[in-house]
C-alpha cells in the first residue's frame, strides 16, 4: 500500500511511486523510481512537497520501517498546493558553471576535438588505401581527451552537439568517445581503463566502408543483403587492426562487440547477458544515444530526454537496467544540448550541468520572452540568475527546437567560432 511522505522525510532506498503533481510537470523521466543517492533526494525536495512511496518496492529494512511512520506524520499536516523549493547551490557548483570558466575550458577542448578529427580521418585513410594502420596518434588524442573530460565533462559534451557529417562518420566516433569516457569516469574506472575505453569508442566503427556508410545514411529499412554488409563492420574493423599487437584488449572487445545486446539479438556473435563485458555495453549505450540524437536521412534527431527515455524502455533487452540508469544519472535530467523553456518565457540551450544542481544548469539564452532571437547570445547560470524583479529563473519544460526555428548544430558551430 502506498504511503504519503513529506520529501524532507525521504531516505535513500525508498521507491517513489507517485508525485504530488503529474509526472509530465516534473523533470523526472520515469513514472516510478528508486531513490539511489543524495542527488535524487535533493531533486525531489526541490520539485515536490510530498510523494507517495511503495514500501514493498523499497530497498532495505530502514527504508521500509521509515515509510509507515513518515506517512503517519505527513497525515497530520494539512494538504497544501505543490510548490518548488529551490535551495542555495554549493559554492563549487556555482564556480564550475561560471560562464567565463566555461568559455576558457571550451577553447582548449575545441582545439583537441579538431586534432582528434584529423587523427581519425588519417587513420581511416590509411585503412582505405591498404597501408599499415597505426592507432598511436588516436591514442595520444584519447589520453588528452580523457584529462579534459575528467576535468570538465560538460565542456566536452558540448562538442557532441556538432553534427557536421563527413564521409567516414568521424564526428560520430569522437562523440561516442567523449560520452563513453564521461560515463566510464562516472562509474569510477581508472585512467588506463578510461584510455582503453575511449580508444575502443573512437575506433568502434573503423570497419565501416564507404558502401556500408551509404547504406546506413540512406535507408531506414535494410534488405538482407544490406544488413549483411553492415553487420560485417565489427569484424572488418578488428581485422584491419590485426597487426596492432599493443591495442588494449578492452578496445578490441569494444570494436568486436559494440553491437551485441544482452537478449542475444545483436551481432556479430549473438552474445547474451554477462557474455558482453560492461566496458562494451558502456560504449554501446553511448553509441546508441549519439545515434538517436543525430539527424539521419530518414528521420530527425530525437531530443536528449526522449532518447534517454527510449534507452530506459529498451534497457532490459539491450544493455541492462542498472547500467542504463547509471548513464541517465551521468548525463543528467537536462542533458547538455537540450533546448528548454524557462519560467520567464525565454528559450535556452543547456550548456553545462553540475551534480547537486541538475535543475539549475548553465544555459545559453537563444530567444527572449517575446520569441525574438537574442543577439548576442549570452550564458546564464540558473543557480544564481534572477530577473530585475528578483524572480528566480528556472526550467519550465523541454521543447522541440525545430518548433522555435532553432538549429542546435549551427548554434554550436557559431559558439565554437565565438569562443575560438
Amino acid at each position: 500500500m502506498r504511503q504519503r511522505i513529506d520529501t524532507d522525510d525521504l531516505e535513500i532506498g525508498m521507491f517513489v511511486a507517485e508525485l504530488d503533481r503529474p509526472w509530465l510537470e516534473s523533470p523526472f523521466l520515469f513514472q516510478g523510481f528508486l531513490i539511489e543517492n543524495e542527488q535524487d533526494l535533493a531533486t525531489l525536495r526541490e520539485v515536490c512537497r510530498y510523494v507517495f512511496v511503495d514500501p514493498e518496492r523499497s530497498r532495505g529494512t530502514a527504508a521500509q520501517r521509515k515509510a509507515p511512520q513518515a506517512a503517519a506524520n505527513a497525515a497530520q499536516i494539512s494538504v497544501e498546493a505543490p510548490r518548488a523549493r529551490l535551495r542555495r547551490p554549493p559554492v563549487d557548483a556555482v564556480r564550475a558553471n561560471d560562464p567565463r570558466r566555461f568559455a576558457e575550458s571550451f577553447q582548449q577542448v575545441m582545439k583537441l576535438q579538431k586534432r582528434a578529427h584529423l587523427a581519425l580521418i588519417r587513420m581511416i585513410d590509411e585503412r582505405r588505401i591498404g597501408r599499415l594502420v597505426s592507432f598511436e596518434p588516436v591514442l595520444d588524442v584519447v589520453r588528452e581527451l580523457t584529462e579534459r573530460v575528467v576535468e570538465n565533462q560538460n565542456v566536452a559534451l558540448w562538442l557532441t552537439k556538432l553534427r557536421e557529417q563527413d564521409e567516414f562518420n568521424a564526428t560520430h566516433s569522437i562523440n561516442v568517445a567523449i560520452l563513453s569516457i564521461a560515463f566510464a569516469n562516472h562509474l569510477g574506472y581508472e585512467r588506463e581503463a578510461l584510455h582503453a575505453i575511449g580508444l575502443g569508442a573512437m575506433l568502434h566503427d573503423i570497419g565501416l566502408t564507404e558502401p556500408s556508410n551509404d547504406i546506413i545514411r540512406q535507408k531506414i529499412r535494410l534488405s538482407e543483403a544490406d544488413f549483411a554488409v553492415v553487420r560485417r563492420h565489427p569484424m572488418d574493423g578488428l581485422f584491419s587492426l590485426k597487426r596492432c599487437h599493443e591495442l588494449p584488449p578492452m578496445a578490441r572487445d569494444i570494436i568486436r562487440s559494440h553491437h551485441e545486446r544482452i537478449d542475444g539479438s545483436g551481432y556479430p556473435h549473438g552474445l547474451k547477458g554477462d557474455e558482453i563485458p560492461r566496458h562494451v555495453r558502456i560504449v554501446g549505450i553511448a553509441d546508441s544515444y549519439d545515434a538517436m540524437t543525430s539527424d539521419r536521412a530518414y528521420r530527425k534527431a530525437m531530443q536528449p530526454p526522449d532518447a534517454l527515455a527510449e534507452l530506459h524502455r529498451e534497457a532490459e533487452r539491450s544493455f541492462g537496467h542498472a547500467l542504463v540508469q547509471s548513464f541517465i544519472q551521468c548525463i543528467g535530467i537536462y542533458p547538455v544540448g537540450s533546448v528548454v523553456k524557462l519560467n520567464t518565457g525565454a528559450i535556452a540551450m543547456v550548456a553545462s550541468t553540475f551534480p547537486g544542481v541538475r535543475l539549475t544548469p548553465l544555459v545559453l539564452l537563444l530567444k527572449d520572452s517575446l520569441g525574438r532571437h537574442m543577439t548576442p547570445r549570452r550564458m546564464v547560470n540558473l543557480a544564481t540568475a534572477s530577473s530585475g524583479s528578483g524572480r528566480t529563473w528556472s526550467i519550465e519544460s523541454v521543447v522541440d527546437p525545430s518548433r522555435h526555428g532553432i538549429n542546435v548544430t549551427s548554434i554550436a558551430v557559431d559558439e565554437m567560432r565565438a569562443f575560438g
